[in-house]
């Protein structure tokens, strides 16, 4: 019974004194991890930000599309029936106010599709910015939070598991 206690006792001291060791050596990859991990959360939350302003410009195009197409399907209808024979003038007021909504609507949506386009850009250079990141956390995170520890079984040490690996993320679709 007394062996069995100051066996227990060793293997209690040395994985303590293993812990306290490699805690102190692991330390400069813990604050690196710790940076790193700051700073990609925060380029996260800016994907994040960027996303939903992505998808309002996204929704402001769509509905201005879908408004145009039917401005074009009316103004082609308008001319398919008056074409030849030439317009009243309260159908020729109706076309030109259709083609006006038309062109303003064009107006409207071509700096939208740009700044849309230009966010894009920027998005992907984000992701490719977090993604290069990634592998780099991952090991340090293997290196900084994973102990090795011994088990009261002659021979043997065992190593604990590390932290789940940060993932990569995925660009935005071509425009």
């Amino acid at each position: 019974m007394r062996t069995l206690l100051v066996l227990i006792l060793v293997f209690g001291v040395g994985n303590a004194m293993l812990y306290v060791g490699q805690e102190w050596w692991h330390s400069g990859d813990k604050q690196a991890f710790e940076a790193l991990k700051r700073a990609m959360d925060s380029r996260e939350h800016e994907l994040q930000v960027i996303e939903v302003e992505i998808e309002t410009l996204k929704s402001r195009i769509e509905t201005a599309k879908a408004r145009m197409a039917e401005l074009k399907t009316e103004a082609r209808r308008i001319e398919a029936q008056h074409g030849q024979t030439g317009a009243p003038s309260d159908v020729n007021d109706r076309y030109k106010r259709v083609i006006d909504e038309h062109n303003r609507l064009v107006d409207e949506v071509n700096p939208i599709r740009e700044r849309y386009n230009t966010l894009i850009d920027t998005y992907n250079a984000k992701v490719d910015a977090y993604n290069r990141d990634v592998p780099r956390i991952n090991e340090l995170a293997d290196r900084a939070f994973s102990r090795w520890y011994l088990i009261p079984i002659p021979g043997r040490a065992s190593k604990a598991p590390g932290r789940v690996p940060a993932k990569t993320l995925v660009p935005a679709p071509a425009r």
